[in-house]
């Protein structure tokens, strides 16, 4: 969910709306893209400790920015314990925006699962994009345990940086959609850029198994947030 720092389509900030949204989809774990932490735009308030407070999750925090006195970024929530947490900054193209990639392991009941969250660039030029897609493909190859990679990737499903991305990972929405789940802009939503992908490897000993995935309403931003479940499927040693 890219909560635009708080900030919703009516020009509201209320950042109170993001966590009543969670709470009442019951979420396990949450990437948020474009989060403020004590700017002054957000009257210093750390966004990530006011949610993980309001919902009884841990957090953690990839600043990407100094701005306005404080920090921005991406931020994770999750019910269960954090067992790492590492943010990893991406290579800006072209004086770009510094992009990062927000990556943690939780103990999802004994078992670890990697929960990664990125928000790319936003420029027509796609060659950052794709040089982003190339870095996030390689952090895979010596990971054998379960990957949910959540965010806000700024292209569409038919893109060449989302088609080399789904040679690794698998979109969520490809399997199990309902609609055409475009989630910008908020108010008249005609694009899908917001995802959810997957990566059960070989060897692992559980997998991860789409079972529904679906696009709110909300006025809270400037995108809608995507919800997406999943089935923990064990695996049999023979």
């Amino acid at each position: 969910y890219n909560i635009h720092h708080g900030v919703g389509i009516d020009g509201l900030f209320d950042v109170k709306r993001i966590a009543d949204l969670i709470r009442e989809n019951d979420a396990d774990l949450v990437a948020l893209q474009e989060v403020d932490v004590e700017t002054e735009r957000t009257g210093g308030l750390n966004t990530m400790e006011y949610l993980a407070r309001e919902l009884s999750m841990y957090f953690a925090f990839g600043k990407n920015l100094d701005f306005q006195g404080g920090g921005y970024g991406n931020g994770i929530l999750s019910k269960y314990p954090l067992v790492s947490i590492e943010n990893l900054h991406i290579p800006p193209y072209r004086s770009g925006e510094q992009r990062g990639i927000l990556k943690i392991l939780v103990d999802y009941n004994g078992r670890e699962l990697a929960f990664w969250n990125t928000h790319l660039d936003h420029r027509k030029d796609d060659t950052e994009r794709r040089e982003s897609v190339r870095i996030i493909k390689k952090m895979t190859e010596d990971l054998n345990i379960p990957i949910i990679l959540a965010g806000d990737f700024n292209d569409t499903p038919e893109s060449k940086a989302l088609s080399e991305l789904n040679t690794v990972f698998d979109d969520v929405w490809a399997i199990r959609k309902n609609d055409k789940g475009f989630t910008f802009p908020s108010d008249k939503p005609e694009r899908r850029i917001d995802y959810s992908f997957f990566r059960s490897p070989k060897g692992s000993s559980f997998m991860l198994q789409p079972v529904k995935a679906c696009v709110l309403t909300s006025p809270a931003s400037d995108h809608l947030p995507l919800i997406v479940q999943f089935r923990i499927v064990d695996m049999i040693n023979k």
